[in-house]
């Protein structure tokens, strides 16, 4: 499988997804993949649960084959909130191996979920499990008290600085 990015209009994302899986359905074999995170918002006093998109105004398709179609392009472009497809329309070209296998990470709903970490004795963040377990090395900064980490990431040659939350959980003292 081959993965376009699609640059959307920022905020539209969902629609132009299901804009575009109506348009295409019978036509094309494509999944279209919006990466997202849960992450927990205090909003007077109640912390609850929201999903938010990792890469606001992207959009990524999966295809079979290495080309898109002219069909397809042109369909593509007539879908509301369609900006343009990386690099160029004209010219659109397949994520490379390293974004690929960085997009095929973040689109498994068990990446979506809360990293758990503790801070070890030297105050270092330790990673147990979650979205953050893949991106130790890429933690640029960390804050404890609104508990996120901030992440950067470089996708289609661009550095991108992504906030993803932790619960962070007591290491068992020994006795």
């Amino acid at each position: 499988m081959f993965y376009f990015a699609v640059q959307v209009s920022t905020g539209y994302e969902t629609k132009f997804k299901e804009k575009l899986i109506f348009r295409l359905t019978t036509l094309y074999q494509i999944k279209v993949h919006i990466p997202v995170q849960i992450k927990p918002i205090r909003k007077q006093g109640k912390v609850t649960n929201t999903e938010q998109i990792m890469f606001p105004g992207y959009v990524f398709l999966e295809y079979s084959e290495k080309d898109l179609p002219v069909s397809l392009l042109n369909s593509i472009q007539k879908v509301p909130y369609f900006v343009r497809i990386l690099p160029q329309t004209s010219e659109p070209v397949s994520l490379g191996e390293k974004d690929t296998k960085l997009l095929q990470y973040l689109i498994q709903p068990k990446n979506q979920q809360i990293s758990n970490v503790y801070f070890d004795e030297n105050d270092r963040i330790v990673v147990v499990d979650g979205l953050l377990k893949a991106f130790e090395g890429y933690i640029i900064k960390i804050d404890k008290r609104k508990r996120r980490a901030k992440v950067q990431l470089d996708m289609c040659n661009t550095p991108y600085t992504i906030e993803v939350a932790f619960d962070e959980i007591k290491k068992k003292e020994h006795a």
